[in-house]
């Protein structure tokens, strides 16, 4: 059975697909950062979703859909759509600026 796009179901997936893959855990090993995917409207979506992302040195921490955007703060706002991103890291490693070292939340 498909997931919905965007789902919750979806974000819990997306997280085990990245903490299950060595290449993502080798690429990002240095990389540490929390981001929104933001899935803009359109079609029959009427309202932007928000998708959270805690990535910490391969590994994804903590992923949810979360309906108040103001509920994080995260570095990282990834802008995309339902036919593909629309802007993305572009980099192999590194760190978000002014990033602390908290720990995730779930």
């Amino acid at each position: 059975m498909a997931i919905k796009y965007a789902s919750e179901e979806w974000v819990k997936a997306a997280r085990e697909a990245i903490n299950k893959n060595p290449a993502y855990q080798e690429a990002a090993k240095k990389w540490e950062g929390d981001m929104y995917f933001i899935v803009e409207p359109e079609g029959g979506l009427k309202e932007k979703i928000f998708m959270y992302f805690d990535l910490w040195h391969g590994e994804c921490r903590a992923a949810s859909v979360v309906t108040d955007e103001s509920a994080k703060t995260p570095c990282l706002p990834l802008l995309g759509s339902s036919r593909g991103v629309a802007s993305n890291i572009g980099k192999k490693g590194g760190r978000c600026p002014g990033h602390d070292d908290r720990q995730a939340q779930p």
